[in-house]
C-alpha cells in the first residue's frame, strides 16, 4: 500500500451509462497494467451523484491537492491549510509503511469513535456487506482478494433478523407439512466397556494393590479401535 502512486488507480466511464468511475489499474506485486482482465483481484468506486461524500469526487478533489513534485498516493498532510482551490494539502515526503498500517486505529482514537478499527475492518465489513446483499462466493473474492471459500467464511456473520427469519422458515414449513417432516432416529448406543477381570495375584509381601493398579492403568489407556 505505501508503494502506489498517482497512476495506480484511474477514473474511468462506463460507456453503456455514462457513470464514471475509480478502478485500479496497477498491481502492486507485478507492476503491470492489467487493463479488462477479468481475473484481477480488485473492485471499482462508482460515483454517487448528488452526494456530498461521491468517492469519484471525493478523489478527484484528494489527488488535485497532493503535492505536484511527488508521485506517491500518500503523502504527508501539511500542519495547517485552507480550502482553496489552488492549494496543495501535502508535503513533498511520503507517508511510511509503518504509519500506514496503523492509519485506521489513529484515525478512531483521534476522532473518539465508539470503537477502535483498523485497515483490516474495512475489508471484513465490506465481505460482510456484500455476502448480506447476495453476492456470491466468487463476486466477492474477485473484489477481496481472499483465495479460499473457507478464508471468506468468516465474514459472512449471520446477524439476529437473518436467524429470526431462518426460525420463522422452520416454524412455517413444519406447521404447514408436520406429516412430511420425520425427524431423524437417534444413533444407537454403544454399550460402556468394561474392565477385564483381574487375576487376583499376591507380591511378594502379600499386598495385592501394585498388581490392581497396574490392572487398571492397562486399561483406561490401552488402544481401543472400532
Amino acid at each position: 500500500m505505501h508503494t502506489m502512486t498517482k497512476s495506480t488507480f484511474a477514473l474511468k466511464t462506463e460507456p453503456n451509462t455514462g457513470m464514471r468511475y475509480i478502478e485500479k489499474i496497477l498491481d502492486e506485486l507485478t507492476k503491470n497494467h492489467r487493463g479488462n482482465d477479468k481475473e484481477t483481484t480488485s473492485g471499482v468506486m462508482p460515483e454517487a451523484t448528488g452526494s456530498m461524500y461521491c468517492p469519484v469526487e471525493s478523489f478527484i478533489k484528494y489527488t488535485d491537492k497532493l503535492h505536484p513534485d511527488c508521485d506517491r498516493l500518500w503523502q504527508r498532510p501539511r500542519d495547517c491549510f485552507v480550502d482553496d482551490d489552488n492549494e496543495i494539502w501535502y508535503y513533498n515526503a511520503t507517508v511510511g509503511e509503518k504509519k500506514l498500517k496503523t492509519f485506521m486505529s489513529d484515525l478512531s482514537l483521534s476522532c473518539k469513535l465508539s470503537q477502535k478499527y483498523t485497515n483490516h475492518s474495512i475489508r471484513a465489513t465490506g465481505a460482510s456487506i456484500l455476502s448480506n446483499n447476495k453476492f456470491n462466493d466468487a463476486q466477492i473474492m474477485s473484489v477481496t482478494g481472499h483465495k479460499s471459500v473457507q478464508s471468506l467464511s468468516v465474514y459472512q456473520r449471520v446477524d439476529t433478523q437473518e436467524k429470526l427469519q431462518m426460525g420463522q422458515t422452520l416454524g412455517i414449513t413444519m406447521a404447514a407439512v408436520p406429516a412430511q417432516i420425520e425427524a431423524l432416529p437417534a444413533p444407537p448406543i454403544r454399550p460402556a466397556l468394561t474392565a477385564p477381570p483381574v487375576t487376583p495375584a499376591l507380591t511378594e509381601n502379600g499386598s495385592m494393590a501394585p498388581v490392581l493398579i497396574a490392572a487398571e492403568f492397562a486399561f483406561r489407556f490401552r488402544r481401543i479401535r472400532f
